[in-house]
């Protein structure tokens, strides 16, 4: 079944982004001498080239299906994150982080079609409760590993990450060669454009709700990248602590998610 794929391969994947993207805060801060300012800079640069991707350059893929972008998402997130732990600089940073984003856009939009496929109402619901789970749970746990991880060397969390989105790369691919359930799985773009599509008539509310999410994802994503540096800088805690910090932020957004 396409959930016994997805729900651990998005675990995966979310703990293998979340690691990194601590871990190279740190590595920023303590191994390039880069200031906050510039880690930031990195890390917006990091989301506007997933949005670029999942806006522009993803969908003329849209041929191929689901579990094949997915398996190409997760080999081009490891050998970026790879090439990012051997090579070494600020500008390497910049272009396999850059890379990295582009290619984990080529990851969730399938991956969420695939799930979505042929379930409507209650069913639909289920497996995206079940969905947010498993990608919940790997951002509970990423902060922590990182900070041990950071803890014994700034590199650890890329390699770390590289064999989280390696076993990720390795599940997809056993379900790729699972012939049988290729064949009854649609082409992204073609079960797409198949489905006529119905009169707009929801809420105009919608954007109301739009520019809220856009404005919780930015405040979050701030916290994130600021709260790490701020509590090593000026708190001086351990950077065990730190991503302890961080993962109790997730914690409270998980909740706070999963309650209302």
């Amino acid at each position: 079944a396409a959930t016994s794929v997805i729900y651990p391969a998005a675990f995966l994947v979310t703990l293998g982004e979340g690691t990194l993207n601590l871990g190279l805060i740190f590595l920023m801060r303590d191994s390039y001498g880069a200031t906050p300012s510039l880690v930031g800079w990195l890390m917006s640069f990091g989301t506007l080239v997933y949005v670029v991707g999942c806006l522009f350059v993803r969908p003329r893929f849209s041929m191929l299906r689901p579990r094949y972008l997915m398996l190409l998402a997760t080999g081009g997130m490891v050998v970026s994150v790879g090439l990012l732990y051997v090579l070494r600089s600020v500008a390497y940073a910049f272009l396999f982080f850059g890379l990295t984003r582009l290619a984990a856009s080529f990851f969730w939009p399938p991956a969420m079609g695939w799930l979505s496929q042929d379930r409507e109402g209650k069913a639909l619901n289920r497996v995206f409760s079940r969905f947010n789970l498993s990608w919940s749970f790997g951002l509970l746990i990423s902060p922590t590993l990182s900070g041990l991880l950071s803890e014994r060397s700034p590199t650890l969390p890329a390699l770390g990450s590289v064999f989280m989105l390696s076993a990720a790369f390795l599940l997809i691919g056993g379900a790729a060669l699972a012939r049988p359930a290729a064949r009854r799985e649609r082409a992204a773009g073609r079960g797409e454009s198949a489905v006529h599509e119905p009169r707009d008539r929801s809420t105009p509310l919608r954007f109301t709700a739009w520019i809220g999410l856009v404005a919780g994802y930015i405040a979050s994503a701030v916290i994130v990248t600021v709260m790490p540096q701020y509590a090593r800088d000026v708190l001086g805690v351990s950077k065990i602590l730190a991503g302890n910090l961080v993962s109790l932020h997730m914690v409270a957004r998980a909740a706070g998610f999963l309650v209302l």
